[in-house]
Formats: C-alpha cells, structure tokens, sequence
C-alpha cells in the first residue's frame, strides 16, 4: 500500500556565525521562514537542516555576524500519518 505524503516548501537560508572556538563559519541551512525570524529576534538557538553537510545541526543566532539571508526555497516529502 502507497504511502500518503505531504509537501512542505521551506526557506533556504545562508548565514555566518561565530563557533564557540572563535572561529567563524557560514552555513547555508533550510528551515521555515518564521522559526529563522523568531530565533533571530529572540537570539535563540534552533536545529536546522544543514544542506551542505546533509545533517542537522543547532545555530546560536546569539553568536550571527551580521544578516541571515533567503536565497531560494526548497520542498520536502513528508508521510502523513492517518
């Protein structure tokens, strides 16, 4: 039996940080547009899906230099569950 799945289009992102080493580091993540304005609004730290290492990992917007950037959109497959 197909499984039912779900579309869901997402931001892709670009934005540089500060790592707790000093050291600087720009990712390009996908996640959806409001979570990435809440965070950096509220300087929070939230799990994105990092494209150029196909991993999450967790961004401290506390630590952002400078803007986080959109550059485009991406969708995914998601199941639905019944």
């Amino acid at each position: 039996m197909p499984v039912e799945t779900q579309t869901i289009t997402v931001g892709v992102f670009t934005a540089t940080f500060k790592k707790e080493d000093g050291s600087i580091r720009t990712i390009k993540f996908s996640a959806s547009s409001e979570k990435v304005l809440s965070a950096v609004q509220t300087e929070a730290t939230i799990r994105v899906k990092d494209l150029e290492k196909d991993a999450f990992r967790s961004v401290p917007f506390r630590r952002l230099i400078g803007r986080v950037l959109q550059v485009g959109t991406t969708t995914f497959q998601v199941p639905v569950e019944a």
